[in-house]
């Protein structure tokens, strides 16, 4: 009998997605932590680009004009580009980057991988995981009736050869006689 249950099987089961659930539910109360507390620093990934600096390639950000339409000139060629105000996503020269903020001044903008939220991506491997595990457990299973053994029945095959054998961790067992002599 193993020590969570039918089978020692089924209580590694039961701690991997126990495992799952812990993590899913860590990746959830950090979401809804920055939904209601909106104070928060701005993500590392993204990056921050004043009045004449790069945004993509040779294109920079020159600000905004008066109707607020975003632009931004191509230091090599001189063309001029202009981005409606709630537009989120810039492309240029077959680039293109999400902003996120855009001021007068200066633009806050992140390749289209790190605009992705942390917590997405979080949650985006505990849902592979989840869907892959049943998978695992149907291989073990089909496994274990085709005739491969486990790593534990293995293990427990040597473990009756050697006590068999009269070998065991603690050295060889002592002969006991019907006499007690032998003690």
């Amino acid at each position: 009998m193993g020590r969570w249950g039918r089978g020692a099987g089924i209580g590694r089961i039961r701690v991997l997605l126990l495992a799952v659930m812990v993590f899913v539910a860590a990746v959830v109360g950090y979401e809804l932590y920055r939904i209601i507390i909106p104070f928060q620093t701005q993500n590392p990934l993204w990056s921050e680009a004043t009045i004449g600096e790069p945004v993509i390639d040779h294109w920079d950000y020159e600000g905004k004009n008066e109707e607020g339409y975003l632009q931004f000139r191509n230091s090599s060629s001189g063309t001029t580009a202009e981005l409606p105000p709630g537009e989120k996503m810039l492309a240029l020269d077959g680039k293109f980057v999400m902003i996120e903020r855009a001021g007068n001044d200066a633009i806050v903008y992140a390749t289209p991988l790190a605009a992705v939220p942390i917590g997405w991506w979080l949650l985006g491997v505990a849902a592979v995981a989840v869907l892959l595990l049943p998978i695992a457990l149907r291989v073990r299973v089909q496994r274990a009736k085709a005739g491969f053994k486990t790593r534990r029945q293995k293990h427990q095959g040597e473990i009756a050869l050697l006590m068999q054998t009269g070998f065991h961790a603690s050295g060889p067992r002592k002969f006991r006689a019907k006499t007690k002599r032998w003690k």
